[in-house]
């Protein structure tokens, strides 16, 4: 029988799959730079790490032939480190957007 699913059996097997391996396995690959951990997760062009501040994910960011990104702005980093605080400052502007936009609300239906 021809199977739908691409993935061989082989493959479904493999208990090391990096992708959903954490920081603190040692089977993972991870970097680290000041104040987070970079673990790989795929890719060849660009690579693509999943960031840690602490224990707690914070999002993704890419790193291509000349320089990094983070998928949530349109910039270009230089270094690793650049690209992961881009994330942590999105963050911040969303939060901040997400709490006048709850206070406007509430202060509307008074």
């Amino acid at each position: 029988m021809i199977s739908p699913f691409p993935l061989q059996e082989a493959q479904l097997d493999d208990p090391r799959e990096k992708i959903l391996l954490p920081p603190t396995d040692p089977n993972a690959e991870v970097q680290e730079i000041p104040g987070y951990k970079l673990v790989y997760v795929g890719g060849a062009c660009p690579r693509n790490y999943r960031v840690y501040k602490a224990d707690s994910m914070i999002g993704v960011i890419f790193q291509h032939i000349t320089h990094w990104s983070n998928g949530v702005d349109s910039l270009r980093y230089a270094e690793p480190i650049d690209a992961a605080v881009g994330l942590v400052v999105h963050q911040g502007n969303f939060a901040r957007l997400n709490s006048d936009i709850n206070a406007a609300f509430f202060c509307e239906h008074l």
